[in-house]
């Protein structure tokens, strides 16, 4: 069986690079550093020169489900995708020039200091359905910069191994069912817990994907990460 395609999605191109020293871990309107436990209302904010696109807020506007997503290339820190809780504009005047601050949710981590990830992000993923993370050490830019993520598209196969007990009546059936769903250019190298943090910033967990539409199990489904 094929993989189905999904449809077209035009590509976030807007990309901007961060302000120097922008970028910083706030709890409740004061700037903590990095050594400091997890909390709550932690927030990361960046800046970025320049207005946000209105293509970029009416995207935001239009996701009636989840959470848009920030990728931050290169920055020595806070590399990696973060879940945009804000975003914020300054416009220039006469003595300012014009400035976006992005607001993004802290996922929680253990200890008593921020623990950077462990990837960056390779920005030239507009022929890649999804972005791509790629080793630290080897930034895909030269300077720290930000561009609006995609959304994740998943490719799906189903392979029935087996089918009985077919029941015209009821219009029901039993099989054996693979199902696979494949994130193309997501990695450029392999490393499942670098893919499984990526996910979890989209908020995908394995256990969440399931069958619509089934009376029964004969057994609890297996499932794989690969």
């Amino acid at each position: 069986m094929a993989f189905l395609e999904p449809a077209a999605v035009p590509p976030q191109s807007w990309r901007a690079g961060l302000v120097p020293n922008s970028a910083r871990l706030v709890v409740k309107g004061v700037e903590v550093g990095t050594a400091v436990p997890w909390h709550d209302e932690m927030r990361l904010h960046v800046s970025v020169a320049g207005e946000c696109p209105a293509e970029v807020l009416a995207l935001r506007e239009s996701m009636s489900t989840g959470r848009q997503q920030l990728a931050i290339a290169a920055h020595e820190t806070f590399v990696g995708m973060w879940s945009i809780d804000e975003i914020s504009t300054n416009v220039a005047t006469s003595v300012s020039t014009a400035m976006s601050t992005f607001v993004c949710y802290v996922p929680r981590y253990e200890g008593v200091a921020f623990s950077p990830l462990q990837f960056d992000i390779d920005f030239d993923f507009e022929d890649s359905p999804n972005p791509t993370i790629v080793p630290r050490g080897s930034p895909p830019s030269l300077e720290p910069s930000v561009r609006i993520a995609p959304t994740l598209h998943f490719f799906a196969r189903t392979t029935l191994m087996m089918i009985d007990q077919v029941d015209t009546v009821l219009q029901n059936f039993r099989a054996d069912a693979l199902v696979e769903l494949r994130l193309r250019g997501l990695a450029s190298y392999p490393n499942e817990a670098h893919v499984t943090q990526l996910l979890g910033q989209y908020a995908m967990r394995p256990g969440m994907i399931n069958f619509l539409n089934v009376s029964e199990y004969q057994m609890d489904p297996e499932r794989w990460q690969a």
